[in-house]
C-alpha cells in the first residue's frame, strides 16, 4: 500500500547508510573520517532529495484535487441560487436537487481522499521534515568541525567521537522519518473510521426513510 511504499522509500536510504558504516573496518585508517562524513552527507542528500520529489508530486495532486472540489462547489452554488429558485417544474426541481446532492457527495469523497492520502497536509508536513533534516545537518556540521578542532592531534579520540556524532545524526534523522510516517498512518486510520461512520449513517438514513414511507410496514409494528 501507500504507507508501505513510503516506509520502503525512506528506509532504503537508512539501511544503505547503516550498511556503509558497517564496512568501515575495511577502510584504511587515514580514510575513515572522510568516509564517515561522506556517508552522513550522502544520507542527508538522499533523504531530502526523496522528500523534495514527494513534495512536488503531492503539491500538484493537491492543487488538482482542491480545484476539482472548488469547481464542484461552484456548480452546486449555481444550481441552488441561479437555477433551482426559478424552476417551476417539479420533476426538474427534483432532478436538480438530486444532481446537487450527487455533486456534494462527490466533493465530500474527494475531500476525504485528500485527507486519507495527505495530499494537502502531506506536502506541508514533508516541507517541515525537510527543514528539520537540514537544521539537524547544520548541527551535525558544527559538531563535526568542533570535533576536528578539539581532537585533531588525538587520532583515536578524534575518530571515536566522530563516529558518535555520525551515529547520533543518522539515528535522529531516522527517528524524524518514523514519527512522520506514524503520524500519517494514524491520520489514515482515523479517516477510514470517519468514512465507515459516514457510510453507516447514510445506510441507516436510507433504511429509516424507506420504513417511514406510506404503505411500508415496519417489522414488528402492527396497524
Amino acid at each position: 500500500n501507500v504507507i508501505t511504499g513510503i516506509i520502503m522509500g525512506t528506509e532504503t536510504h537508512y539501511l544503505l547508510a547503516v550498511n556503509e558504516l558497517a564496512k568501515l573496518h575495511l577502510v584504511p585508517v587515514e580514510q575513515k573520517l572522510d568516509t564517515v562524513f561522506k556517508i552522513c552527507t550522502m544520507y542527508q542528500e538522499n533523504i531530502t532529495g526523496w522528500y523534495k520529489k514527494e513534495v512536488k508530486k503531492k503539491r500538484i495532486l493537491s492543487l488538482l484535487l482542491l480545484s476539482a472540489i472548488l469547481i464542484i462547489m461552484l456548480i452546486i452554488g449555481g444550481i441552488q441560487t441561479l437555477k433551482l429558485p426559478f424552476t417551476a417544474n417539479a420533476d426538474e426541481k427534483l432532478r436538480l436537487t438530486q444532481l446537487s446532492l450527487a455533486l456534494l457527495t462527490l466533493a465530500v469523497l474527494l475531500f476525504i481522499a485528500d485527507r486519507a492520502f495527505r495530499l494537502t497536509g502531506g506536502w506541508i508536513n514533508y516541507i517541515n521534515t525537510i527543514m528539520a533534516i537540514e537544521t539537524r545537518y547544520a548541527e551535525f556540521i558544527t559538531e563535526w568541525i568542533k570535533n576536528d578542532a578539539t581532537y585533531l592531534t588525538q587520532q583515536n579520540k578524534h575518530y571515536s567521537q566522530a563516529a558518535v556524532i555520525a551515529a547520533a545524526f543518522i539515528n535522529t534523522i531516522h527517528l524524524a522519518q518514523q514519527q512522520e510516517t506514524h503520524s500519517w498512518s494514524t491520520q489514515l486510520t482515523e479517516t477510514i473510521k470517519q468514512l465507515d461512520s459516514l457510510i453507516n449513517k447514510q445506510q441507516q438514513d436510507k433504511k429509516t426513510g424507506f420504513s417511514a414511507r406510506p404503505g411500508v410496514r415496519t417489522p414488528g409494528v402492527r396497524r
